[in-house]
């Protein structure tokens, strides 16, 4: 059952990428720019914020495999 919970978390936390590098790139993009450094901000700062805690969960998908792993080995 851990490895399932993983699974979908790494599923999310693909999820979580791909949109947070879309709002990064999206901050950056010069549509954004004219609109004002306060909107461009919060775009990017977002965006990074999403991919910390995207690969902050990813992290910790890959140690609940780790350990799940290391569990079925030692029965």
């Amino acid at each position: 059952m851990k490895v399932v919970s993983a699974g979908l978390g790494l599923v999310w936390a693909a999820g979580s990428v791909l949109t947070g590098v879309l709002f990064v790139l999206n901050g950056l993009a010069a549509k954004t720019a004219a609109k004002g450094l306060f909107d461009q901000a919060l775009l990017v700062l977002g965006g990074l914020l999403l991919l910390t805690l995207a690969l902050m969960l990813a992290w910790q998908c890959a140690q609940l495999v780790r350990a799940a792993s290391d569990g079925d080995a030692s029965a």
